[in-house]
This record gives C-alpha cells, structure tokens and sequence, in this order.
C-alpha cells in the first residue's frame, strides 16, 4: 500500500509559505490513501516507512534551500521509493529551481530512489492571492494524480503572463509601501 510522506524544506521563515500548499497536496492524496503526513524536514522521523516523498520548497538566493541540502547530505534510504518535488521561486519563470531539481535527481539516483519530476511554480509571493492560489490548485490537483499512478511529472506554472505579474507586483509593492506609511 502506498504512503506519502511531504518533507517542508525551506528556511523557517518560508514555512509558512510553503503549508498551504503542502496541505492541499495532501488533501488530493488522502482521497486515495489515508496515510499521508507532512514534515518539516529538520524533524527526525522514520522516512522508511513511507513509499512516496515529496520535497516542497522555495527557492531564494541560493539554488537549493541549506536544510535541503543538509538533509541530502546526512540521509540515506533503505528502499526505493519515489522522488518527487514541488519547489517554488520568486521570479516569474519557474526555472530558476532546476539547478535544485538536479540535485535531487542526482540524489535520488545516488540513494537508488525513483526520481519522478517536479511541479515548479514562479511568483512565489504573487500566488498567495487566492484568487492566483486557485491557477495553482489546477496543477497541483495533477500533480497529485501523477504522485497517486507513480508516473513522471514535468510541469511549470506561474501568473497568467509576465504584463500581469510587473501589475500584481507593482500593487503589492504600493500596499506594502502604504502600510508602512500608515504604521509611523
């Protein structure tokens, strides 16, 4: 029977960031399988056990997140299980998280694991929108699907089109920019 496991692997501050996603992630597998946990990486637990392990990370000024990295260097698996990833950038285009996708794949072949792709999603701090959040929901809804049927899963999603990321973020700034005015 198969088992999910969904390693957060960002910097403490970006964790909050990253459970809403991991949360829906799991909702989607649950429907198939009741036995599925999320886990900060830095908390020790079994990884054994479970048959399918997601990373769910961001990516920021470096190319892989240092808990990640720690956590590649200082853990080995027994049994092959399944690699998947859902990592997230700042930027526009979600590329920008291949250098840290490669090393997971390079990993995973390392530890004989079956690395079976990723689902990068770009503008990170735009899509915490709920209306923008729901664009991503669609993809991680076949993620989930591809995660379920163990197949390869390749995909990029980012805001509608780079004119409305420049608009979105300029409102972001404005608001930010607003309510520190306000606040002195």
């Amino acid at each position: 029977m198969a088992s999910y496991l969904i390693l957060t692997a960002g910097l403490k501050h970006t964790e909050g960031q990253m459970v809403p996603f991991a949360k829906n992630l799991k909702s989607l597998l649950e429907k198939s399988n009741k036995h599925v946990d999320i886990m900060s990486i830095e908390d020790e637990g079994n990884m054994d056990d479970y048959s399918h392990i997601i990373f769910v990370f961001p990516i920021s000024v470096a190319p892989i997140p240092s808990p990640l990295m720690h956590f590649l260097k200082k853990t080995t698996l027994t049994h092959h299980q399944y690699i998947y990833t859902m990592a997230f950038s700042p930027l526009f285009e979600p590329d920008s998280t291949e250098a840290a996708n490669k090393v997971i794949a390079s990993w995973a072949k390392k530890q004989n694991l079956r690395y079976q792709g990723t689902l990068r999603i770009g503008s990170l701090d735009l899509i915490q929108e709920l209306s923008l959040r729901l664009r991503v929901i669609a993809h991680i809804k076949r993620f989930a699907n591809a995660i379920m049927k163990n197949e390869p899963f390749e995909e990029d999603v980012t805001v509608n089109n780079i004119h409305h990321f420049i608009r979105r973020t300029h409102l972001l700034f404005a608001y930010y920019i607003h309510k520190s005015q306000r606040s002195k």
